[in-house]
């Protein structure tokens, strides 16, 4: 019985004993260590001012001055937590100094991870009138809400007079505009309250006001560019519903007139960022059977009409545009006869009003227009070239961020060479085409009449860019893969009979039919398209003029390589934001 009375003692006082060394270890001693801390603080600031006598305060007022100062000027060891070797935080540790009838008053503020001194080491609180973050519509009246209150822990209610007000708003320019409020206490401690307003433009309302009566922009070089799903677009007019619509300012592909709805319904709507997806509606597209001598016309007939999500601007339309003249021969909906369908272009010297109707079966460019729906705010721009007007701002990639994560349209660069996005694979690889071509003029090497693309035949366009691409670029991003190159019966459209031959390659010249592969505005340089045909004579190239040939070439044909490949599913950014003037940086 003795002996159990003996073991409850010595478990008891063990059990004190051990919350005892608890309690140092964890409270009393930390307590101790950081409150000498703090005078090892407080002696390197008055060593400090010893010597800097000039920066003490004056009478009625206070001066503060940080560790992370009296650290570097060697006044003060750094300070570490007491079990660790984690330094204070030196930029909001400080010594502060107030001079009162004649004596200078020290106070300590020390934060070592969790502990942190006692007393006033905040600013005054602010509450202002109105919202945190308002949004504004352009050319409207703003009037600042201002300060509602300021309250401190040491001077109480505080004169809203004395918060310091910064920034302003201009009404004039879409944006966001920040302003800032600070209010400072009698012991020197500051905070700081800011307001995000921002002013944007409803893009029909701003439409209405560019285009007054006539709802279309007619001057010869309006500030109406747009940026849509990473490409750059040009505002057309206001639609009678209300809608506004744009039209593309770059080709996006090149296809032959009587597939321009499937293709661009299909294949291009495809392409197009999900988000921006939302903010399109489905408009009236009209086909008008017109006369070579009416080309000038400025009236739609209307003699056919589809509801579309995505279309091509009409003959008229182009008429009444002020500085739409594509540098390349585009299609509109327009057409003479069954046969011919209407182009315009700045290249037709001496044609009426710049058109010139071409069989339909042709390969030509496309310049996707796209109607918008009522509503939509302006976030950004000013509708130049240099800073388009945005309504939806996405995200740019980060350091690290993987490239297939990012969207069709995006500029990637890598060794020196900059690539466009077509589109991320399902197996997480990205495809990318050269923004221009590389390397020198290559032609077929073979003696076979009719030329197929084949990057296992030797001396055949295929073999020649799949084996000699990585002379003139990095390709160590870069990932076999396998790519379908269509043979047509005859001269190649988009729904036309064909058939598909497989084959596994780094790197391949681009499909007729791919975004951004049949036209490209600014290269000046003629290169290769792997579509095929089984009819000698057909073979297919991108003209300096950006115009796919579109009679039987010679085959002894040259012309330069732009390439197509995949990037590594690994493969990440480094730098950059994905425009063509700073495109993202990759790396492995």
């Amino acid at each position: 019985m003795k002996d159990n009375k003996v073991k409850k003692i010595v478990i008891i006082s063990s059990f004190v004993i051990v919350i005892l060394v608890l309690v140092w270890f964890l409270i009393i001693y930390p307590l101790i260590d950081f409150s000498g801390k703090e005078d090892k603080l407080l002696n390197a600031a008055k060593a400090y001012y010893e010597k800097n006598a000039e920066a003490l305060p004056n009478e009625g007022t206070t001066t503060r001055v940080s560790m992370d100062k009296l650290v570097n000027q060697k006044y003060l060891e750094p300070l570490t937590t007491t079990y660790g070797s984690k330094r204070c935080n030196e930029e909001n540790s400080w010594v502060r100094v107030k001079k009162a009838n004649g004596e200078y008053e020290y106070s300590v503020y020390l934060e070592c991870e969790n502990m942190k001194s006692s007393g006033d080491h905040e600013g005054p609180t602010i509450k202002l009138n109105g919202s945190e973050e308002e949004t504004i519509e352009k050319y409207s009246t703003y009037t600042d809400p201002g300060v509602k209150s300021v309250y401190d822990d040491t001077d109480g209610k505080m004169d809203i007079k004395k918060v310091k007000v910064e920034g302003k708003v201009n009404t004039n320019k879409i944006g966001t505009y920040v302003i800032k409020y600070t209010a400072t206490d009698s012991l020197n401690n500051k905070n700081i309250v800011k307001r995000t307003v921002t002013v944007e433009q409803t893009l029909d309302k701003l439409v209405k006001k560019d285009t007054g009566k006539s709802l279309i922009y007619n001057d010869t070089n309006p500030n109406n560019y747009i940026k849509f799903s990473n490409m750059m677009f040009r505002i057309v007019g206001l639609n009678s519903d209300g809608t506004v619509r744009i039209v593309s300012e770059e080709s996006a592909g090149a296809v032959n007139y009587d597939d321009l709805e499937d293709w661009l319904n299909d294949y291009y709507y495809d392409h197009i960022d999900e988000d921006f997806k939302d903010y399109m509606v489905r408009g009236k597209f009209c086909s008008s059977k017109i006369a070579k001598d009416k080309f000038s016309t400025t009236k739609d007939k209307c003699d056919d009409t589809n509801k579309n999500y995505v279309g091509v601007l009409s003959v008229s339309e182009y008429n009444k545009l002020g500085f739409m003249n594509p540098g390349n021969i585009t299609w509109t909906s327009d057409y003479t006869n069954d046969k011919e369908a209407i182009t315009v272009s700045n290249d037709f010297i001496g044609q009426v009003e710049n058109y010139m109707s071409f069989n339909k079966k042709y390969n030509f460019s496309v310049k996707p227009a796209i109607n918008l729906k009522e509503g939509i705010k302006i976030k950004k721009g000013s509708g130049t070239p240099e800073e388009p007007y945005e309504f939806l701002i996405k995200k740019k990639g980060r350091t690290g961020e993987k490239v297939n994560t990012r969207t069709t349209g995006e500029y990637v660069k890598y060794a020196g060479i900059t690539y466009r996005i077509i589109n991320v694979e399902s197996d997480g690889t990205t495809k990318v085409i050269s923004n221009d071509t590389i390397g020198e003029d290559i032609g077929y090497e073979d003696s076979d009449k009719v030329k197929k693309y084949n990057p296992n035949k030797k001396g055949n366009i295929g073999y020649i860019i799949n084996n000699t691409a990585s002379k003139y670029i990095k390709s160590d991003i870069f990932v076999n893969k396998k790519i379908s190159v269509s043979i047509y019966d005859k001269a190649p459209t988009y729904s036309g009979k064909k058939t598909e031959k497989e084959y596994t390659v780094k790197f391949s010249a681009p499909d007729m039919y791919e975004i951004y592969s049949g036209v490209y505005e600014n290269s000046g340089n003629s290169y290769w398209l792997r579509t095929s045909s089984n009819t000698e004579g057909n073979i297919y190239v991108v003209s300096p003029i950006n115009v796919i040939y579109y009679d039987e070439m010679d085959n002894y044909m040259q012309a330069g390589m732009r390439v197509v490949g995949y990037l590594n599913k690994n493969t990440s950014i480094l730098s950059g934001n994905g425009t063509l003037n700073n495109p993202y940086i990759l790396t492995k």
